[in-house]
């Protein structure tokens, strides 16, 4: 049984016909992973994401894009999925890869450095929605295969709707699928070395603990998949977003992508995986947490004008505007970890 996260268990398709929508009632956390406009599953095109093809708009309403803003004039991309608290109507949470959130002299930036952008296809569209990254948190991640997971809470929610929907993730004592079920990656990354894409593109791929996956000591952390023949992979600028597959009616986030070869896509060469299930109470602590510490700060202010006390919170970062970024104390303890509040 899949269901959103909550407190202390869990987060939270039908028909594949290419027109069809799923009948089901939009707005509710109770939906996760049933997009009203079906994705197109198999599609015979070598030139995408990496041997995929472009998704259908709005088919994987989970989807968004993170942005780091590195300096003046470089930018770092990488996926995440839209993750929700049970029974909402709207979410600011965001799924992602923890080392997505470091920049570039390998120290984790401030919140203020990123922004989400939610329900799009083409990130180039000028109608986009962009949110800012009010704080995150990440786990015990040092530049390591395992650990790579990090929640982002977003500067304000977004409400439900045909473009945007969360994603269910699987229960901690769920099993993984088997090697013969197909399952999907989709971003924004590169399709290929040198060709880079706009539009949300997607592929099909299966996992695979065979010989080839390099997750020894991380049987339990991490995962592969791809396709041992090559040219369906993920590839630079996919990195954080989500692994899924069909489980009855809903469409479930496995895996987060974390690691992979370069060049993209070359013949027994897997891409590692964070596995959700492993970290699910992880997860749905840090959702609470952040959700239940903005509650309290909110209660705070309305009763009395003095400022919260600051309080350590480990493996978090936060930030209150962008244009106090360069007087938190988050550039300095960045790379511990932790910051105060």
């Amino acid at each position: 049984m899949y269901k959103p996260i909550a407190a202390k268990s869990t987060l939270p398709v039908k028909d594949e016909t290419e027109t069809g929508t799923i009948n089901t009632t939009n707005g509710s956390s109770e939906n996760c992973g049933r997009p009203k406009y079906h994705p197109i599953l198999n599609l015979n095109k070598k030139n995408r994401i990496v041997g995929g093809w472009e998704a259908r708009p709005n088919s994987l309403p989970w989807m968004v894009l993170v942005k780091q803003r590195i300096s003046k004039i470089l930018v770092r991309t990488c996926g995440g999925s839209l993750i929700a608290l049970p029974f909402a109507n709207s979410s600011n949470l965001v799924l992602t890869a923890a080392h997505c959130l470091l920049g570039k002299d390998m120290e984790y930036n401030t919140p203020g450095a990123f922004t989400v952008i939610v329900g799009n296809h083409n990130y180039q569209d000028p109608q986009k929605t962009i949110i800012n990254v009010a704080k995150y948190i990440t786990h015990n991640f040092f530049h390591e295969k395992k650990n790579d997971v990090a929640v982002l809470r977003l500067s304000r929610s977004v409400d439900f709707n045909d473009k945007i929907q969360p994603i269910c993730l699987p229960e901690t004592a769920d099993e993984m699928p088997d090697e013969h079920t197909e399952c999907f990656i989709a971003g924004w990354g590169i399709t290929n070395e040198r060709s880079k894409n706009t539009k949300l593109n997607m592929v099909s791929v299966k996992i695979d603990q065979s010989i080839f996956c390099d997750n020894e000591n991380y049987e339990n952390e991490m995962f592969c998949a791809g396709n041992l023949s090559g040219h369906k992979d993920a590839c630079k600028g996919d990195s954080g977003g989500p692994l899924f597959c069909k489980r009855d009616d809903h469409f479930v986030q496995y895996g987060i992508i974390s690691l992979g070869k370069v060049p993209c896509g070359l013949p027994f060469h897997l891409t590692l995986y964070t596995r959700v299930s492993y970290y699910k109470k992880w997860i749905d602590d840090a959702a609470i947490n952040m959700t239940n510490v903005q509650k309290n700060r909110n209660r705070k202010r309305a009763k009395s004008m003095i400022l919260p006390k600051r309080k350590l919170i480990n493996f978090m970062m936060e930030t209150r505007t962008d244009d106090d970024l360069t007087n938190t104390p988050s550039a300095l303890l960045a790379a511990f970890n932790k910051i105060y509040e």
